[in-house]
């Protein structure tokens, strides 16, 4: 009987699952995946006309405001970006990852730092992990004088980073011992990737920052 129950949810899941897709326009769905791989491949121009033909037939179509948000943030063009932002950020797919990107948005467009570091504190009171709001929280501080809570700020990044890290190559040791050594080899390989990642994810970031500065000095 229990599994009986079980096929017919899983039925049940996969039909709307599948009556989800199939009520897509097809070739929006075309369009949006040629967008992304676009995207991917940081034709950044190409992918924002792509985007931008689906945004003009559905609005409300997948996460393309997300990703024409982060396309203007990449070009530079951060107003525009934290303007579909403030739409985006109620949303219930992406409204989270739109409030991460504003308030990379709003740093480097050089919002009021006050009002910045409320916002920042907000997402840290339910996210006191992510290392870029962190990282931003520390320089906002900073800016502001604020040094002993920049200290803090920093200390935490690297206290979440070498927890990832620490949790990965513990992981990797138990399976080792266990002679699961495919499960050992993926923990080994993920701590690696986290560490990469974080730097190219930070050093993006600070990236984008530095441009700013220095086109704002040349004014």
């Amino acid at each position: 009987m229990f599994f009986r129950k079980n096929r017919i949810l899983i039925s049940v899941i996969w039909l709307w699952s599948f009556a989800a897709c199939g009520s897509k326009d097809p070739s929006l769905q075309k369009e949006y995946f040629l967008a992304k791989g676009e995207y991917a491949g940081g034709r950044l121009d190409s992918a924002y006309n792509h985007f931008m033909k689906i945004q003009k037939q559905d609005d409300d179509f997948e996460d393309v405001p997300l990703y024409l948000a982060k396309i203007e943030f990449y070009r530079g063009k951060f107003e525009h970006s934290s303007e579909i932002l403030e739409k985006a950020v109620t949303h219930k797919q992406y409204g989270y990852q739109a409030k991460l990107l504003k308030i990379k948005t709003d740093y480097v467009s050089g919002k009021d730092r006050k009002r910045l570091l409320e916002d920042v504190n907000e997402i840290l009171l339910w996210d006191s992990g992510n290392l870029d709001i962190l990282l931003i929280a520390a320089m906002v501080n900073l800016e502001l004088e604020k040094v002993p809570e920049a200290i803090l700020n920093y200390e935490r990044i690297l206290n979440e980073s070498s927890k990832i890290g620490y949790a990965h190559q513990s992981l990797s040791k138990i399976f080792e011992k266990a002679g699961i050594s495919e499960r050992a080899a993926h923990h080994r390989q993920q701590e690696k990737h986290f560490i990469t990642d974080v730097r190219k994810e930070t050093s993006e970031t600070a990236t984008v920052i530095t441009k700013t500065k220095k086109s704002r000095r040349n004014k």
